[in-house]
C-alpha cells in the first residue's frame, strides 16, 4: 500500500511539473490532443487482396509499385492524393469553431461539384445492414450526419474505382481503402477491416 502510495505521488507530482512548465496555449493544445490509428487497410477486391500499412504514404507506395500495372490503379493514387490535399487544408481550419463545418463543407461542394475535374467520384452506398438501412451514397466527399456515424456495416459500389472510410470526422483516424468495381458489396465487420459501426466520414 505504502509503494503504491508513494508511486502515485511520484505520477501526480511529475504531470504538475508538466504543466507548470507550459503556458497556457500549449496546456489547452496538450488537453485537445487527439490520439488517432494511422492504420490504413487497403482491399483489392477484385483480386480479393487486401493490405496493412501505417500511412497514407504507404499504401500510396505499395500501389505504385506493386500494382502499378492494374487498370485501377491510377484512379486509386489520384483518390489518395486528393485526400492527403485535404488532410493538408483541414490543417489551416480550426475544427472546434461551430461553424467550421458549414464552411468547410461549402469548400467540398465547390470542389467536388459536378463542374469540376474533381467530380467523378466513385459512386457507392453505405448501408447500416447488410444492403439494408441506407446511410448515404459516397459520391461528394462528406461527413456523415451525427445520427448517421458510426453506423455503417457494409459498403456497396456502383460505380468503378475507390472509396474511403475514414474512423473520424474530416476524413481523420484509421482508414479502410476499398478498389473495386460492382456489383461488390463489403461487409465492414470481422478481422479483415474491424470497421463495423465506424465510418464518420468518407472520401
Amino acid at each position: 500500500m505504502e509503494l503504491k502510495t508513494k508511486m502515485l505521488s511520484v505520477a501526480l507530482l511529475s504531470l504538475s511539473v508538466l504543466f507548470s512548465s507550459c503556458g497556457k496555449e500549449e496546456v489547452d493544445q496538450l488537453s485537445n490532443v487527439e490520439l488517432e490509428s494511422e492504420e490504413v487497410v487497403v482491399h483489392i477486391l477484385e483480386k480479393d487482396q487486401t493490405f496493412t500499412v501505417q500511412s497514407l504514404e504507404e499504401a500510396l507506395a505499395v500501389i505504385e509499385t506493386d500494382y502499378k500495372e492494374e487498370t485501377w490503379s491510377q484512379g486509386a493514387i489520384n483518390k489518395i492524393k486528393l485526400l492527403q490535399e485535404e488532410l493538408e487544408y483541414s490543417k489551416t481550419l480550426d475544427l472546434t469553431r461551430p461553424d467550421v463545418e458549414e464552411e468547410y463543407t461549402a469548400h467540398l461542394k465547390e470542389k467536388y461539384s459536378a463542374n469540376t475535374e474533381y467530380s467523378k467520384a466513385t459512386s457507392g452506398i453505405l448501408w447500416d445492414g447488410n444492403l439494408t438501412g441506407f446511410l448515404s451514397v459516397t459520391t461528394i466527399p462528406f461527413n456523415l450526419t451525427s445520427s448517421k456515424r458510426n453506423r455503417a456495416s457494409s459498403w456497396q459500389c456502383i460505380v468503378p474505382g475507390s472509396v474511403i472510410l475514414c474512423d473520424k470526422t474530416w476524413f481523420r483516424g484509421k482508414k479502410v481503402i476499398l478498389v473495386g468495381i460492382p456489383p461488390f458489396r463489403v461487409l465492414l465487420g470481422g478481422g479483415i477491416y474491424n470497421f463495423d459501426n465506424r465510418t464518420d466520414s468518407f472520401f
